[in-house]
């Protein structure tokens, strides 16, 4: 159970993670003047440079949230699986090689993009 404990972790942090260093899009969205106001007040007193900014931490902190949400979903379901064995030699391998797998692999997609 661990190893599989292990291996959600693995891949929640090497495939869930924040992607960064896209092109950046425009959207436009309309919200209510209070909320303009509130958005505005935050940009002062806030140390943000701009609404947009504030918008992306929001954003940010919103997609950490649910990275959260997500890992404790996956670890629930590994405790939930079953009753637990003693990890094996074979067993930390497994998580090693996945772990390598799984980087060499995001280091190949970074360097083609």
């Amino acid at each position: 159970m661990i190893a599989k404990i292990l291996l959600i972790l693995a891949k929640t942090c090497y495939s869930e993670g924040i992607k960064g260093g896209r092109p950046m899009e425009t959207m436009h969205i309309v919200i209510p003047e209070s909320l303009q106001e509130f958005v505005q007040r935050q940009v002062e007193c806030g140390g943000y440079n701009s609404a947009s900014e504030y918008m992306r931490e929001l954003i940010r902190a919103d997609q950490r949230r649910k990275a959260q949400e997500h890992l404790e979903a996956e670890i629930l379901q590994g405790l939930d699986s079953g009753d637990s064995t003693p990890m094996t030699a074979d067993d930390w391998q497994a998580i090693r090689q996945e772990v390598r797998r799984r980087y060499a692999e995001r280091q190949t997609s970074a360097h083609s993009t």
